[in-house]
Parts: structure tokens; C-alpha cells; sequence
């Protein structure tokens, strides 16, 4: 969630998320990748693939994982929790939304 380098932004200059995905892609995952802010459709030398539109709850249970690259407001902690079956969190987005599956930076 977030490609963004910073919350509410739609800058990608510094971002680490595109070089996340492809490190994670050549480990053989699947990226599926939302951010309100970026208006890409694809990512250079990758195969990931944008969430169009509002983030849903679909998305979130039929992902392994969910990482959490940047705070945007838009995005539902509680949501977030509720519906993902594992959350990486790496800006503390959930602080306040304490559960077994949800592991923080």
C-alpha cells in the first residue's frame, strides 16, 4: 500500500517502493500494489499490477501480505486489520490497532 515517498504525496523521487517490488518479484511474488496519489499504471521492469480505484476489502483478504510502504490518510487502519490476513507495517499506520497478524518496523 503506498508508492509514494511521502504520506498524501504522489512523488515517487526516493521512493524505495519500486525496487521493494522488484526484489520481491525476484524472490517470486506476485505484486499487487494500491496508492491514491500515483497515477502510474506499471511500474519500470516489473510486472506488478495496480489496484485501480477506492482500496476494498477483497483485496486486502486475497493478498498473503499486505505491506504497508507508505501512511497515506486515505487508507482505513482498522480496515486494514480487520480484512488482511498478514500486515507488514512499515510506517505504524495500525499503532493503534493491536492483533496477531500485524507486525511493525
Amino acid at each position: 500500500l503506498g508508492l509514494a515517498y511521502k504520506r498524501d504525496l504522489g512523488d515517487l523521487r526516493e521512493s524505495p517502493a519500486p525496487v521493494l517490488i522488484r526484489r520481491l518479484e525476484s524472490r517470486g511474488a506476485l505484486v499487487r500494489w494500491h496508492d491514491p496519489h500515483v497515477h502510474l499504471r506499471e511500474i519500470a521492469d516489473s510486472a506488478a499490477v495496480a489496484v485501480e480505484g477506492e482500496l476494498r476489502a477483497e483485496e486486502l483478504a486475497a493478498a498473503d501480505l499486505v505491506v504497508v510502504h507508505t501512511d497515506h490518510s486515505a487508507y482505513d487502519p482498522a480496515m486494514i486489520v480487520r480484512h488482511a490476513r498478514r500486515v507488514f507495517d512499515t510506517r505504524n499506520l495500525t499503532a493503534g490497532h493491536r492483533a496477531a497478524h500485524v507486525f511493525r518496523l
